[in-house]
């Protein structure tokens, strides 16, 4: 299942211990609901209530996972959620800094950058090649950029 915001409505003056947000949940690339936080620490707000269970259903299935140092922890509707909102968030940052700087992943797995270079320059580069490139993020589908600069590092 593949589960993606859109519309994201974030405001951060609003936040206290959550982010304060409204989103449009997407799930296989259909319009599935709407999902809010009030920002103040408690869960998700998610409408229609089925789409709460459907997600729930979901990360039922997923193994367990490590965070803040503790090891096993469960996968809920809202840790689902937030890790849509980074992807969404982090996909709309790299796409501003893909304009004007090259992105690649060397053989050793760690990424590097351009220094800011003009749109022209980055097609230029992009067309010729990066030398000693395993992967070019700018010449990647943004999902498989998303992907590719976070499992390298990049936040």
């Amino acid at each position: 299942m593949k589960i993606e915001l859109k519309n994201i409505k974030e405001v951060k003056a609003l936040s206290e211990e959550t982010p304060c947000f409204t989103a449009t949940v997407y799930i296989d690339g259909k319009k599935a609901g709407e999902v809010s936080n009030h920002g103040t620490g408690g869960c998700n707000n998610y409408h229609p209530r089925a789409l709460y269970t459907r997600i729930t259903e979901y990360a039922d299935t997923l193994p367990t996972y490590s965070a803040f140092g503790m090891d096993g922890l469960k996968v809920d509707a809202d840790t689902l959620i937030f890790r849509a909102m980074d992807v969404a968030q982090t996909g709309k940052a790299l796409a501003r800094i893909l304009k004007n700087r090259v992105l690649f992943i060397k053989a050793d797995g760690k990424l590097y950058q351009t220094r800011k270079i003009t749109t022209n320059d980055v097609a230029r580069l992009c067309a010729a090649g990066v030398p000693n490139a395993v992967k070019v993020l700018n010449t990647m589908p943004i999902d498989e950029a998303v992907a590719a600069y976070i499992a390298a590092g990049g936040q």
